[in-house]
């Protein structure tokens, strides 16, 4: 009997069905699969595909409390392209602009400098509070994606004392700030519409 000789393919993530291939991507982050798409036409195919960006939006987006940018709108509703743009976005936000930053920004308007001790995004990526020593204002970010954006202020409201205001937005439940001054605090709901009035 003669023996026979088997010939050894080197392991490769070539040599991978492409489900296979597609569970490596759904656990890898952005920066990983925009460097692996650059790689093959495989693998940028595949890097294409909405499971993945629906992956990564999951876990550098929504696991780490980042706001989603973007209008409002049902995940399920997101196009991998929607999905991938976001969660570049959201990302790029984050690197500009990190929360761990305790001195206050200063934005410019027209007419005066003004301090800003605290910006809350609100989830959606369209609405805005920032707070201004004893004042909270609402603003809502309109544009269309890759133009400038515009702030429009929809609303303002100020502290009966002059202590600094604080606002902290409630993890667990969707849509509710605490707007206070140290120790009094006052929740807010964030939708608009009021019952009984």
């Amino acid at each position: 009997m003669t023996p026979v000789h088997r010939t050894h393919t080197p392991a490769s993530l070539d040599n991978l069905v492409d489900d296979i291939l597609l569970q490596i991507f759904q656990t890898l982050s952005a920066q990983e699969i925009l460097t692996l798409r650059q790689t093959s036409k495989r693998y940028y195919l595949l890097s294409k595909l909405r499971s993945v960006w629906h992956a990564a939006f999951c876990t550098e987006v929504l696991a780490r409390n980042l706001p989603p940018p973007g209008p409002l709108c049902a995940l399920r509703a997101l196009s991998a392209a929607d999905l991938e743009c976001r969660t570049l976005l959201a990302l790029s936000l984050q690197r500009r602009w990190p929360r761990s930053s305790s001195t206050p920004k200063v934005i410019v308007s027209s007419k005066t400098r003004e301090r800003v001790d605290q910006i809350l995004f609100i989830p959606g990526g369209t609405q805005v509070l920032t707070v201004h020593g004893n004042r909270v204002v609402y603003w809502l970010i309109s544009g269309q994606p890759g133009a400038p954006q515009r702030l429009q202020k929809v609303g303002e409201w100020s502290s009966p004392s002059d202590d600094t205001c604080t606002v902290v937005k409630d993890t667990e439940g969707q849509g509710i700030i605490a707007i206070g001054c140290r120790d009094k605090w006052v929740p807010l709901p964030l939708d608009t519409k009021r019952k009984g009035r």
